[in-house]
């Protein structure tokens, strides 16, 4: 099931896919609606108000149809090279497959395609010199086609320029960082705890393992888009291996690489080692399937190109921060899967390579890095942080969230000049500090954010700074030092 997914993937993101699609739709209507006619003559019947112009005026207006629609789709080509431009230069270029994938921009090309050999393939039947031999339903549905693609092309001014507006490109890779989150963690591999047998060797590796297992090297170079769990749990379990994985979906993969570690060797055969290959996949490019920390990136890159010196957008920086944050609350929330998983009956079968909390909260670093100098960043940053905590389950959930804050105070406290911004950050700072002291309960979190930030507002401001806060002595950059950052 989850190769036919990818494969439907890589079709969403083509510009050909559906216009082909369409383009045979309107070849098979055509033909249709030219065998309806020739057998019904229900033309005139029906629209008696078109069949006035007969032979000549079908054939002129049939051809106005197709000139105008391959006119308008030279336009609108345009008008898509050009927005795929602008957003690799404001929002990176690995956002061009969100732009890509749009399935109404894809449906109006499609539409136009399917209009033009509609129409050609009408006007090329009409002949003779007999006004039965007009395929009067035909260039009806060819007039209606022109009046549906007028109504496309508004559609797409509207979708076009929609699309390029950084909140909603922000929200476009939350939706994909969101469907990731719910394929991978709600559903896992195997079981994440044994059904039976929860003790002895079932459930864990031998010790011999690491000493006699056969690495599976790649047969190939790229990226690892995705691991076919399914198949891999088959493979392990019809052969009785025990599997350890050594990569997971977003790491590059060069040909030779070590794949997964196999035990017992006597069962890894050329057989098996083969099929075992198959249930990686690599391609040139990372895709968010199975890799959540790609969406991740991808958020985090809007930010910092946001963030640059030449775009200077703290608010679409600020954007970012805020869906970062609401992903991170759902995967402290569901909790990322323990690595071990079991066939039904128990019995340990793979060991996979998963990515943890924290890697997922080191994407804060790149904007923290790069909007030091903002104030409005790094408030987000620290609010963010004291949002997710209200939603943590384990206490090595919050471990890397409180570094995470230490860190953005330590940064604010070097890269700020004014008493009032510092002790802005001071403010959140303690926020955070207490909605992660709080715990879980919603309440104890918010009343907790709420105290703090009462107790702070009754301090002298001008008398503190960000790094009494951390215990960190507050240094001021000069302004050219500022400059560079």
């Amino acid at each position: 099931m989850i190769r036919p997914l990818h494969t439907w993937e890589r079709q969403r993101t083509s510009y050909w896919f559906v216009p082909a699609l369409m383009l045979a739709a309107g070849i098979g209507l055509a033909a249709g609606m030219l065998a309806i006619d020739r057998n019904s003559h229900l033309g005139p019947v029906l629209i008696p108000w078109f069949t006035a112009g007969g032979e000549e005026g079908a054939r002129m207006l049939l051809s106005s149809v197709a000139g105008a629609v391959i006119i308008v789709a030279g336009v609108t080509f345009s008008i898509t090279m050009l927005t795929l431009t602008q957003a690799s230069s404001q929002f990176g270029p690995r956002m061009l497959r969100n732009f890509m994938r749009d399935a109404g921009n894809q449906a109006v090309l499609g539409t136009l395609v399917a209009t033009f050999a509609y129409s050609l393939l009408v006007r090329r039947s009409i002949g003779g010199d007999r006004q039965e031999q007009v395929p009067h339903l035909a260039v009806a549905v060819a007039l209606l086609l022109a009046l549906a693609r007028m109504a496309a092309l508004i559609f797409y001014i509207h979708n076009v320029s929609s699309s390029i507006q950084a909140p909603l490109v922000a929200a476009d890779v939350w939706d994909d960082l969101d469907s990731a989150i719910r394929r991978m963690y709600p559903e896992g591999l195997g079981h994440e705890r044994p059904p039976s047998r929860p003790g002895g060797s079932a459930s864990r590796l031998p010790e011999a393992f690491d000493r006699e297992s056969i690495a599976v090297t790649s047969a190939g170079t790229g990226y690892l888009q995705l691991v076919d769990v399914h198949r891999l749990m088959e493979v392990a379990t019809s052969n009785d291996l025990r599997l350890k994985l050594l990569c997971r979906p977003g790491h590059f993969i060069t040909r030779g690489n070590a794949l997964l570690l196999a035990w017992p060797p006597d069962a890894v055969t050329v057989e098996v080692i083969g099929r075992l290959r198959k249930t990686f996949v690599l391609g040139p490019q990372r895709t968010p399937e199975q890799d959540v920390e790609f969406a991740v990136r991808q958020l985090v890159e809007i930010a910092v190109r946001a963030l640059s010196p030449g775009t200077n957008d703290p608010f679409t920086a600020a954007t970012c921060v805020d869906w970062l944050g609401d992903a991170l609350c759902r995967i402290a929330e569901g909790g990322l899967h323990s690595p071990r998983r079991h066939d039904d009956a128990g019995m340990l079968r793979v060991v996979a390579d998963v990515s943890d909390f924290a890697g997922v909260v080191d994407a804060f670093d790149q904007i923290r890095q790069y909007g030091r100098d903002s104030v409005a960043v790094t408030v987000r940053l620290l609010e963010a942080i004291a949002t997710v905590a209200g939603h943590l389950k384990a206490e090595s959930q919050r471990n890397p969230l409180r570094r995470q804050a230490e860190t953005i105070a330590h940064d604010a406290s070097e890269a700020l000049d004014s008493e009032k911004d510092r002790a802005d950050v001071v403010d959140r700072y303690e926020r955070a500090i207490a909605a992660l002291d709080a715990g879980p309960d919603p309440k104890a979190n918010a009343l907790a954010r709420h105290r703090a930030g009462k107790e702070d507002a009754a301090r002298v401001r001008p008398a503190r700074s960000v790094g009494s806060a951390t215990g960190e002595r507050p240094v001021r950059r000069s302004q050219s030092h500022r400059g560079a950052g």
